[in-house]
């Protein structure tokens, strides 16, 4: 009798597991049904420097890339209403402001006291030709372009010379825009769980998560990483989530961020993330020391996340 019970308890885990990741591949199609015809719709040029090198000393073109993906994860294109423009990259992290105005050259990096943080901003107009120079016809975003438009549009009304590209850019797993964008808008969290099917009565949930408010570009993400799930973000109208998960689905994700290193303070999370990953695929997380350790690298990553949900 006891044996019969342990293998239809079993057996329904197996069920319910099952519908689980049906309903999710389900949730995906409901809302990446765009992603038959997203590559059609973002296909584009790579990138291409060339004019920006015209006008500025020589940069690592895969520091440009993560730069490019940094800029349209937290950065500003702004216009006021006198015609004047300017970029700001705003982070509670000073040392990644200082490491860009370092490698560009130009810009500058100030203390927000109100709002308690930094701004990397850059305000002249000859340091934002060149860096409309860098994003034009390198942007992936479409609304990133737009705002771009505007601002070689001003630049042009003032004796400047740009033709305006509107092409999106591709990007893929040899290029480093994602890590850029994920070191701006990426979170890598872990949470552990009441669960009584598990020995220990807790499960440990990994997830790394881009939140976005273009459903498409999330949809072309997880296309790229051929792992996850786009959903509606709870609670917001207007933003999307993506969300990879699973602890055997997560091998080209590990592949890409091994590929091109993450720059910000979440390069630390990501190792945690890694170790904590490792940790569960070598069974530790069903002990008690195993688990002990998860919760305290777990403990160290949330602590530095803004994603908590």
């Amino acid at each position: 009798m006891f044996g019969f019970k342990f293998i239809k308890k079993t057996a329904s885990n197996i069920v319910i597991s099952i519908f689980y990741y049906y309903l999710k591949y389900l949730l995906w199609i409901f809302n990446c049904r765009e992603i038959l015809t997203a590559s059609e719709t973002l296909r584009g040029a790579s990138f291409n420097f060339n004019a920006f090198y015209k006008q500025h000393f020589y940069i690592d073109p895969k520091w440009l890339q993560w730069f490019i993906g940094f800029s349209e994860g937290d950065g500003a294109l702004l216009k006021d209403k006198d015609g004047r423009i300017s970029f700001i990259l705003t982070q509670n992290e000073s040392k990644i402001l200082y490491h860009i105005k370092d490698i560009l050259g130009f810009g500058n990096v100030t203390f927000d006291i109100k709002a308690n943080t930094y701004r990397y901003k850059v305000l002249d107009n000859s340091s934002l030709f060149k860096l409309a120079l860098l994003f034009n016809g390198n942007i992936f975003l479409s609304h990133r372009i737009n705002q771009l438009s505007e601002w070689i549009k001003i630049l042009n009304s003032k004796s400047y010379s740009i033709v305006f590209n509107s092409n999106k850019l591709t990007i893929s797993l040899f290029d480093a825009w994602l890590s850029g964008f994920t070191d701006a808008e990426g979170c890598f969290n872990v949470s552990i769980y009441s669960e009584p099917r598990y020995k220990l009565g807790f499960k440990t949930r990994i997830r790394f998560i881009l939140d976005q408010n273009d459903k498409l570009a999330l949809c072309f993400i997880r296309g790229l990483l051929d792992t996850g799930y786009v959903s509606k973000r709870s609670g917001n109208l207007t933003t999307f989530r993506y969300t990879a998960d699973g602890y055997s689905k997560l091998g080209p994700i590990f592949s890409y961020f091994d590929s091109f290193p993450l720059k910000t303070i979440k390069q630390q999370a990501f190792t945690k993330w890694s170790e904590i990953h490792s940790l569960i695929l070598s069974k530790k997380h069903l002990n008690t020391n195993g688990l002990a350790k998860i919760r305290i690298l777990a403990k160290l990553i949330n602590d530095k996340s803004d994603i908590n949900s």
